[in-house]
């Protein structure tokens, strides 16, 4: 009986230690319900066809809880120019701007000329977006390329505009920030070294033996004291 309990004990230890598998969630969206947004107003993002280039982008702050991002999607059109568009995660500066570049996402192929699309990007390597913290999703597209992201329809207003890869400004309250969502998953909780497991299991293991070899050391207790 006590064996059974020992053996119970150890494998519950190494099962709680186990890493919690989470829900991914959305840490920001200005989509309407059912993923809707503007489709009569967009930005202009890449080349205008008369040599001049644009980049936009949104503001997003994370919640209490660190973030390991998932995903962002945007409501997007193309143009013309190859069909491959780039956005980047920045850091949010200190004049409410993007910042340096945290991660490039990049997807190709899945454009149809003047087709509204939500299209989705995935991350190249972990990301954990801090808790409490401002970061932008902004395009990163050069000339030879032209998209259009769209408004949302949410009320949603506040964009930063580049021209030809120059500085950020800030347009305002009257300007709509581009439709998209940032998707992840809160960040989980440190879980024990694979070594602290097993020093835990082998400890655990050793004191049942230890217990198992007194019992069988031949300590009887008296018969008188049955009585």
């Amino acid at each position: 009986m006590k064996t059974a309990i020992w053996t119970i004990l150890v494998g519950g230890i190494l099962l709680v230690s186990l890493p919690e598998k989470l829900a991914a969630d959305t840490i920001y969206t200005n989509f309407g319900p059912g993923d809707t947004f503007d489709t009569t107003v967009s930005w202009t993002v890449g080349g205008n066809g008369f040599g001049v280039g644009q980049n936009v982008g949104g503001s997003f702050r994370v919640g209490p809880t660190n973030m390991l991002f998932d995903s962002a999607q945007i409501a997007v059109f193309y143009s013309f120019g190859p069909p491959s568009l780039t956005l980047g995660i920045y850091s949010n500066d200190g004049s409410n701007l993007p910042g340096s570049l945290l991660q490039s996402l990049t997807v190709t192929n899945v454009f149809k000329p003047n087709v509204p699309l939500v299209v989705t990007f995935k991350p190249t390597a972990p990301l954990i977006l801090e808790a409490n913290t401002t970061y932008w999703l902004a395009s990163a597209e050069p000339l030879t390329s032209a998209f259009g992201w769209y408004f949302n329809n949410t009320s949603q207003f506040g964009v930063a505009v580049n021209q030809n890869q120059g500085p950020w400004s800030f347009k305002g309250a009257t300007n709509a920030t581009p439709a998209f969502r940032i998707n992840g998953t809160p960040e989980a909780s440190p879980v024990p070294e694979p070594a602290s497991l097993t020093l835990v299991a082998i400890g655990l293991t050793s004191l049942l033996s230890f217990r198992g070899l007194r019992n069988r050391s031949g300590h009887r207790v008296p018969p008188e004291q049955n009585r």
